[in-house]
């Protein structure tokens, strides 16, 4: 693969998923996996993210524009616009004091591929549980200095390599109850000064590293990381409301899932007892862990939202089937225990019991 048309892959990698839920990290691990591309090295880093920094500043100019005067302005009518401002302020904070008193800390973190593998199956897994059980009854302008200042907390963990800082971001906004189009609004607007710190960060960084790229090759992540970025960020927000995010957390598993077996077979000529065993214990560990959250949180409150049944309701539903008929019980517990409360509830809904089971469906 030529530096260039790598460089062209890499751009739009970065530009179409660092506003998207679904993890930047782990799309870039992808060239080097399948093809065996190389790194294209820090000062790429720096041109991609300047593009998509360029990209999300032009997308939200004139909100920027408003948000800026109102304040210097202490006219009633920027109230909402000036409360936004300051949101994202102490939104902001958080990142910002890791960034300077951890940043070497942060900059020594573990990253491998298993890591980004099962850490973008777990948050994917938490982004879905987030839509599904948030009430999306408030808009942007309802957050609070308090509820900012958790958003901030919460996006710290997108430094964990393959959690999605976008998807993060959506996910703490829509516990907070925020509506999803707000939600993704928010992580949009905050992407701004968590961009321009990171790149704050890489350019200090590549002052003394010995850097060798060609001028080309950075133009070319520019542009390309700054136009998919506005599409990808115009298309997302126009659509979002209409498909959720269900998409997104199965495209996220799917991935997942391929990075781990990619990562996987690219040991396969490795050593038995020193490489394949310990990395085939770690993922068959992280299986379990991530079926555990998704059968004990995450389906139980999901499916108690689909068919307005208690989160504990549920629980309860697919242990007792689980434990009588195994992994059959599992599969059908909801459906049939969905089918006798509408037999119950038409045959015998004078029963005590039956109704308190079915006031809400």
């Amino acid at each position: 693969m030529s530096d260039i048309f790598l460089s062209l892959v890499l751009g739009l990698i970065q530009g179409l998923t660092e506003f998207l839920p679904i993890s930047s990290s782990a799309h870039l691990l992808i060239p080097s996996l399948l093809f065996g591309a190389n790194d294209l090295g820090l000062e790429f880093d720096i041109a991609v993210h300047a593009g998509t920094l360029c990209a999300v500043i032009y997308f939200f100019k004139n909100d920027l524009k408003v948000y800026t005067l109102s304040i210097f302005n202490s006219s009633s009518s920027y109230q909402n616009d000036r409360r936004v401002a300051i949101n994202l302020l102490i939104a902001t904070l958080p990142i910002v004091l890791i960034g300077i008193f951890l940043n070497d800390l942060i900059s020594q973190r573990l990253v491998t591929k298993e890591l980004i593998a099962w850490s973008n199956i777990i948050f994917a897994s938490l982004l879905l549980l987030s839509f599904y059980i948030s009430k999306k009854n408030k808009d942007i302008f309802h957050l609070s200095i308090l509820m900012s200042f958790f958003i901030g907390c919460v996006q710290i963990f997108a430094l964990i390599p393959g959690a999605s800082r976008s998807g993060v971001v959506i996910m703490a906004c829509l516990f907070l109850g925020l509506n999803l189009k707000d939600s993704s609004r928010f992580a949009f607007l905050l992407a701004i000064p968590t961009i321009l710190g990171a790149l704050i960060f890489l350019i200090g960084d590549s002052i003394n590293a010995n850097l060798d790229i060609l001028s080309t090759q950075l133009f070319v992540g520019f542009i390309t990381s700054a136009f998919v970025a506005f599409f990808a960020i115009k298309y997302f927000l126009q659509f979002v409301e209409r498909i959720g995010m269900t998409p997104f957390f199965i495209y996220r598993i799917f991935l997942g899932v391929l990075l781990i077996i990619l990562t996987m077979t690219s040991n396969i000529d490795q050593s038995f007892s020193e490489i394949i065993l310990p990395k085939s214990t770690y993922v068959f560990f992280g299986f379990i862990l991530a079926q555990l959250i998704d059968n004990f949180i995450s389906q139980p409150f999901i499916f108690s939202k689909s068919i307005k049944s208690h989160p504990l309701e549920i629980f309860i539903i697919i242990i007792v089937f689980g434990i009588i008929f195994g992994i059959v019980g599992l599969i059908i517990a909801i459906p049939v225990y969905t089918a006798l409360k509408v037999i119950f509830l038409e045959f015998n809904n004078s029963n005590k019991i039956i109704k308190s089971i079915t006031k809400n469906f």
